[in-house]
């Protein structure tokens, strides 16, 4: 069949088939990705994968490239659609329009082209696609819709293999090639040679989509989906898959001997090797697009659908099933329970329900509303909802108790009693004849009891999530509570929870996990665990215990299980790696229910999951190293270092490295963990991102360690890449000679500089010495005269001291004589008195007196009488010698004694002698004599 043909079948069975109904079912998780998000052109038509786990696809734009983290496309080297991918011994074989060749990864991590075609320009057919690649040992086998080329790369030699009648498929198995031409026979390639194995009449007489090759036993599947195997060498039909209306277009021989068929327009369908349908998956339940072109499971049994437009990943052999209401009526699911072979999902829009013939979740009529809770009590499944208290009977509600939304229930133990926590506090509930009937309301507490727990027959605790724990206790007939005790510990947290396991309460908050001990009548926190959490900051404090032997709690990016251990007071623990954030629950609403046997239910909004919790966990998958570079961070540049490590110059120590995870499990978020040895020995904390970097590291040997998995699971195996940062330029051991001879070159200078400096100084100091000795024998010098001028002014001073007081002394005298004379006044005027008086007046006015006193005074003060004569020529004796007296500062008491006149004759004598002296009236004339 020529390739227009092929392409008008599959467009007229996808306008025929395109609506046909798809019955709702549990499958595996899988997640479409489309062409806005690995940006390229919708329809990919081929898939392989590398030893690595990264994914590669055939593209209308080239080659789409996944490692898990980031999408890459390789363009087509000649703008034609690239048909056909397959990985082998490091090489990314791709064939296209007139074209074929191969990538490879450069020692960067860059993917270079080689052309295989242009070696044998002359043996492709006019407008030829290549669009299969097959293994044939060590060779490759290229095949388009006229030829077979088959390719060694050992021996870089070609053969060309054209058929007649042309190709319309090929396959390879146990090293040979099988080939179906458009008369529908089948063929089978050895030594070059066409062998016909079967008409195409023998079975159905249709295209062949996929072929397996077991056990001798060759099985063929046909665009009808009919299954035919070749035994002894005749053809027999052993299944019909239905799948006519739709037309098979690919399919898949799976790692378990089971089937993947892919059609036009009914999505892609799982079978097992005996024929038994496992699961579909098309749009009604989640595929955007139902043409499959292409299938093909990688090595973690991961199946790649390659649509018409977009990108599946199926995590076939996950531990999960997988639910999605895609006509949304659901809502978000709070509560799940299985019983009766029913299983019951209640929700925010009501109660649904669904037993083994039931293809959809059916609503229970009379349940809309908000479903909170699901619980069973003595063979009945009790339903705690919006407008109250409900018993479920299949498909049928029985109310109990209307008018105040129900949240839980829980029954007092060794009694016929049940509790229910409601909106406006307790209610009291009894068994009789085989059903709940209600009791009335427990007085004495009227809060909300969402949770609802009993320590013992009288001693319940009810968690409120905004005012805390409630301690509350009984009266003896149930009715009433007659003790109410508010819990200072734990403090109050959000989305808090309480929970029965293993006879005690347990309370899960922000705080960590507490537990109630009856015998200390208190909560005490579980410090064991507290390494459940991992780096997950807190989410949620709900938790769920279905037969109180397991206790579930949730945490951001995983499921927590916990149960007993042998040894009492002790727990064993296993984790699940399931990131809530893509079920989408209402935080503080999460919720775990059980199902048959080891079979969990997680509700989330429209959607749930099914853990099997004896399902095994595949190891995560190594992280790829894709990229390391250095960056100048002045200059922006950047430097790529090989794959395989070396050395990075200095100016480009900002380190950045580029991580891939093949890891693809849909309902696992991948994180890496890293440490840079050398810089950074702890390991870091779990993070998204796939590109680490560090700024400005320093010049030395480094070791990048990175692991992928999740603080749910054990880590992955690590990868690692070696490098070193260089030393700078000015670190070359050349430059450290350098340095050396131009230290030694520096000391020698600095040596030579400073003695010649010293000698400098040296000389200096000596200068300044002699200086100083000059200086000190100068300044002795002038101490001596200054010591000879103070000796001489004290004795001057002395001298004049003495001086005054000889005057002082005299002008006693005198006083005493001029007594005496008035006395002698006062007496008889004899001669004897009159000539006695006459020789007192004479020596009081002798001139030799003055004469012997200018003497002195001369001595004393000897310029000062001679500079006054020479300036003053005109002063009298008798002025002069008032200018002495002045001198000596004596008073104008004293001086009028001494001259033998009255104080006035002093005035006058001064006013005159100022004149002389030629004084202004602000001068003073004992200041001016003195400072003469």
């Amino acid at each position: 069949m020529s390739l227009q043909i092929k392409q008008l079948c599959l467009t007229l069975i996808l306008f025929v088939g395109a609506n046909l109904p798809v019955f709702g079912q549990e499958t595996p998780p899988f997640r479409y990705y489309g062409a806005q998000e690995y940006q390229a052109a919708a329809q990919n038509w081929k898939i392989t994968n590398n030893p690595d786990g990264e994914i590669f696809l055939a593209n209308n734009e080239g080659v789409i490239h996944f490692d898990g983290a980031h999408w890459k496309t390789l363009k087509s080297v000649n703008q034609s659609i690239v048909r056909s991918v397959y990985y082998s011994n490091e090489r990314l074989y791709i064939g296209m329009y007139m074209e074929f060749g191969y990538y490879q990864k450069d020692p960067f991590g860059i993917w270079q082209y080689t052309s295989l075609s242009k070696n044998i320009p002359n043996k492709l057919i006019e407008d030829e696609q290549f669009w299969n690649i097959l293994p044939l040992g060590t060779q490759l086998v290229f095949q388009s819709l006229d030829q077979l080329i088959v390719y060694d790369p050992i021996k870089e030699s070609y053969e060309t293999l054209i058929h007649n009648n042309g190709i319309t498929g090929a396959w390879a198995s146990n090293n040979s090639i099988y080939v179906q031409d458009t008369k529908r026979d089948f063929y089978i390639v050895e030594g070059g040679q066409w062998i016909k194995i079967a008409k195409g009449d023998e079975f159905g007489d249709a295209l062949v989509i996929g072929m397996k090759n077991q056990q001798g036993v060759l099985t063929l599947v046909n665009e009808w989906g009919e299954f035919w195997n070749n035994k002894s060498g005749k053809w027999s039909m052993t299944w019909d898959t239905g799948l006519r209306t739709a037309h098979v277009y690919s399919a898949t021989v799976l790692a378990d001997g089971g089937w993947a068929l892919g059609t036009i327009s009914d999505g892609i369908s799982i079978w097992d090797a005996q024929g038994q349908k496992q699961y579909q998956l098309g749009s009604s339940n989640g595929i955007k697009n139902n043409t499959v072109l292409s299938i093909h499971q990688d090595d973690q049994s991961h199946i790649w659908v390659g649509l018409d437009n977009g990108i599946i990943c199926i995590n076939n052999q996950a531990p999960l099933r997988s639910y999605v209401d895609q006509q949304n009526e659901w809502g978000t699911i709070y509560a799940s329970a299985h019983w009766k072979d029913i299983t019951y999902l209640g929700t925010n829009v009501g109660l649904f329900y669904r037993d083994n013939s039931m293809r959809h979740y059916a609503q229970v009529p009379g349940s809309s509303g908000q479903v909170w809770s699901l619980s069973i009590h003595r063979g009945i499944l009790m339903m705690g909802h919006h407008l109250g208290a409900f018993a479920v009977e299949a498909n049928k509600l029985k109310p109990i108790s209307t008018g105040s939304g129900a949240w839980t229930f829980t029954q007092i133990p060794d009694t016929d009693l049940m509790i229910a926590g409601t909106y406006r506090g307790l209610e009291l509930f009894k068994w009789r004849e085989k059903s709940w009937s209600k009791v009335g309301k427990i007085d004495g507490f009227n809060l909300s009891a969402r949770y609802l727990e009993s320590v013992d027959q009288k001693t319940f605790l009810v968690s409120h999530e905004y005012k805390g724990i409630y301690k509350l206790g009984l009266s003896d007939d149930f009715e009433r509570v007659s003790l109410v005790e508010k819990l200072n510990e734990p403090e109050k947290g959000a989305h808090s929870a309480l929970a029965k396991f293993e006879d005690a309460v347990w309370y899960h908050a922000p705080s960590g996990l507490w537990k109630y001990e009856i015998d200390r009548q208190k909560f005490v926190r579980q410090e064991w665990a507290d390494g459940l959490w991992g780096n997950d900051p807190y989410y949620s404090g709900k938790m769920s215990s279905f037969d109180g032997k397991t206790l579930w709690l949730f945490k951001q990016n995983k499921v927590v299980r916990i149960t007993s251990s042998l040894t009492q007071g002790t727990y064993q623990t296993k984790s699940f790696p399931i990131a809530l954030e893509t079920l989408k629950p209402m935080r503080g609403f999460e919720n775990i229910g059980q199902l048959k046997g080891d079979r969990y239910l997680i509700g989330g909004v429209n959607q749930y999951l099914v853990l099997n919790n004896q399902a095994l966990t595949k190891n995560t998958p190594a992280p790829l190293i894709q990229q390391i570079e250095g960056q100048d961070q002045k200059t922006v540049e950047i430097y790529s270092l090989p794959l395989s490590g070396g050395e990075i110059p200095y100016r480009f120590n900002t380190i950045q490295i580029t991580l891939g995870a093949p890891a693809f499990e849909v309902y696992k978020k991948t994180q890496y963990q890293y440490r840079l040895l050398g810089h950074q020995e702890n390991w870091s904390e779990w993070t998204d991102l796939a590109v680490v970097s560090w700024p400005r590291l320093t010049p030395g040997n480094y070791q990048f360690e990175v692991r992928s998995g999740s603080s749910a699971e054990q880590p992955s195996e690590i990868s690692t890449l070696v490098f070193k940062i260089a030393s700078p330029w000015y670190f070359h051991p050349l430059m450290w000679l350098l340095y050396l001879v131009s230290s030694l070159a520096a000391i020698w200078s600095t040596h030579r500089t400073y003695l010649r400096y010293f000698n400098r100084q040296k000389k200096r100091i000596m200068e300044e010495n002699e200086r100083n000795n000059e200086l000190n024998q100068l300044q002795i010098k002038q101490q001596f005269i200054q010591d000879k001028n103070q000796f001489l002014e004290d004795q001057f001073s002395q001298k004049k001291k003495e001086l005054a007081n000889t005057l002082l002394h005299l002008n006693k005298n005198i006083e005493l004589l001029i007594e005496v004379k008035e006395q002698l006044g006062k007496t008889n005027n004899g001669d004897f008195f009159r000539d006695l008086i006459k020789r007192i007046d004479d020596n009081l006015t002798d001139e030799d007196s003055w004469k012997l006193l200018e003497e002195a005074f001369n001595n004393v003060d000897q310029e000062f009488l001679s500079k006054l004569k020479t300036e003053f020529t005109e002063l009298s004796p008798s002025e002069l010698k008032l200018c002495v007296y002045l001198r000596l500062n004596l008073s104008t008491k004293e001086i009028a004694t001494l001259l033998n006149i009255t104080p006035k004759s002093v005035e006058i004598k001064r006013y005159r002698l100022r004149k002389k002296l030629n004084l202004g009236s602000e001068d003073h004339l004992q200041d001016f004599i003195l400072g003469y």
